[in-house]
């Protein structure tokens, strides 16, 4: 018997057998897996062995405590979504807030989450280098710049935005336009605070605090159905903006309660701008450049939707959002299993157990999504019916919906395989393939929206996804390839 990440492991002759705990105890794992399990024996005893190792520490605990948290938070947002959907239904009230939503969204997911986890790794590395103490003072100052980023980034949204849309969206009437522009400046308030709290947010996960960041997206949807269902006596997109700004304001509380009762920093000390915030925000801009690449495709996607009508903007988000909830599911093995994997092999320059560690997930990631991409396909009609048709959610727009989620949904496999093929670029450092990538998904997104939305409308935009993501695949194994063949020939590293 052999010890293997924390679990008793019996070798037998094509049929290894495990035991050991997994989440409950008292539940052991001790039936003999047959030899067509061994591949997934060999990649769930390092998720096993975490399992194990969390449940003999406070923070492993906490961590796990944290994916509970994250798992019920998810269930709220899908109730929010049909809360939404019963207030509104698929309408032009419902695009309009959409596209008010875009820029705050483009600002704190690309702007400011990014420059939050440039802001803990500097932190973290100053605290490698000069100590804690040193890690706390850097840390406060640039809590400083990074705040007034965040306030300057509202103003210039407030001031240039409503600009802004009308170039994104020429074919939205002046009307849409001039709700579009109220509805963005209400949003100010929830973005400035959702941005600030990010950092705090990163900061509290790098210190091993999980918990209060877990439940951000569960606060915010909570105040959201809230504000819908306490203020009938309000214009309904009114009541959802409301909810959006108190719950970012309950949230950004909740994280300086937590920030306090760790010990932990709350307020930015002011300071004038040195060396180590120029560093930031340098390492800072690729991760900006690349995300805005990819956040381009939704850009694109929703500007040109808004040519075909009132409702479109509806539609694509509606039918994007089961398949969302199925990517958020499939992708945490990924990041949190695979990608460690793949980093560890690169750094010991095992090229080809990468290449056929590679080859082996890209299967079994075909094997899961095909049938899960057929059960969406089959069955997308009454999905949508059970999800979301209920007060102004008509048939109709059901009908509607579902053939968009149709579409959507042929993009799972070619996603899957394209994030493995992403994480293993990083692994690989290919800073300049990833950026040469994004801006092709953009190129190609754009295209192929022109020809296939002519024929078949928004399920055109939602089919234009797939190719994107298979134009992708192809992108990156072919580079990845072509630079594995150099690092197996020379075995150093291509820069």
């Amino acid at each position: 018997m052999v010890g293997v990440g924390g679990f008793a492991v019996t070798p037998f002759p094509r049929r290894p057998c495990v035991q050991g705990f997994f989440l409950v105890p008292g539940l052991r794992m001790s039936q003999a897996l047959p030899s067509t399990s061994s591949t997934w024996l060999r990649w769930l005893t390092p998720l096993f062995a975490r399992i194990q190792a969390a449940r003999q520490s406070r923070l492993g605990m906490a961590a796990l405590f944290s994916v509970v948290l994250t798992a019920l938070c998810k269930l709220i947002g899908f109730a929010r979504e049909q809360t939404v959907a019963a207030t509104f239904g698929v309408n032009v009230d419902l695009d309009t807030f959409y596209v008010a939503l875009l820029l705050p969204t483009l600002c704190v997911s690309v702007i400011l989450k990014n420059l939050s986890v440039s802001l803990v790794l500097a932190v973290s590395r100053e605290n490698t280098q000069h100590g804690v103490q040193a890690s706390l003072k850097f840390y406060r100052e640039a809590l400083f710049w990074a705040w007034g980023l965040s306030l300057g980034m509202a103003l210039a949204v407030a001031v240039g935005g409503p600009v802004l849309l009308r170039v994104i969206y020429p074919s939205l009437s002046p009307e849409v336009m001039q709700r579009s522009a109220r509805l963005l400046w209400l949003l100010i308030p929830y973005s400035t605070m959702t941005g600030m709290a990010d950092f705090w947010a990163h900061y509290l996960n790098s210190q091993g605090r999980y918990i209060a960041t877990s439940l951000s997206a569960g606060v915010i949807s909570i105040a959201i159905m809230l504000g819908l269902w306490l203020l009938p006596g309000l214009n309904p997109i009114d009541s959802m903006i409301l909810g959006f700004t108190a719950g970012a304001a309950l949230d950004l509380s909740n994280l300086a309660l937590s920030l306090r009762a760790a010990r932990l920093p709350v307020l930015p000390s002011p300071t004038r701008w040195t060396a180590a915030q120029t560093s930031m925000i340098s390492a800072c801009l690729p991760l900006v450049i690349g995300s805005t690449l990819h956040f381009g495709t939704e850009v694109v996607d929703q500007s040109m939707a808004s040519m075909l009508g009132e409702g479109s903007i509806s539609e694509l988000k509606y039918g994007n959002r089961i398949i969302a909830m199925v990517f958020g599911v499939l992708t945490i093995p990924l990041s949190q299993v695979v990608f460690p994997k793949l980093v560890q092999l690169v750094e010991a320059r095992h090229w080809s157990e990468l290449q056929r560690v590679t080859r082996q997930m890209a299967i079994w990631l075909l094997a899961i999504s095909l049938p899960i991409t057929g059960t969406l396909i089959l069955f997308s009609q009454p999905i949508v019916a059970w999800s979301f048709e209920r007060g102004k959610f008509t048939p109709e727009s059901t009908m509607q919906v579902a053939a968009v989620q149709v579409m959507y949904a042929f993009q799972l496999p070619f996603y899957l395989v394209s994030l493995l093929l992403v994480r293993l670029a990083v692994a690989l450092r290919l800073n300049r393939l990833m950026l040469l990538g994004g801006g092709l998904n953009l190129v190609v997104n754009a295209g192929m929206n022109w020809v296939l939305m002519k024929p078949l409308g928004v399920t055109g935009i939602a089919l234009a996804t797939a190719v994107v993501y298979l134009a992708s695949v192809v992108f990156l194994t072919w580079s990845i390839r072509q630079d594995l063949r150099i690092r197996l020939t020379t075995s150093e590293p291509v820069t």
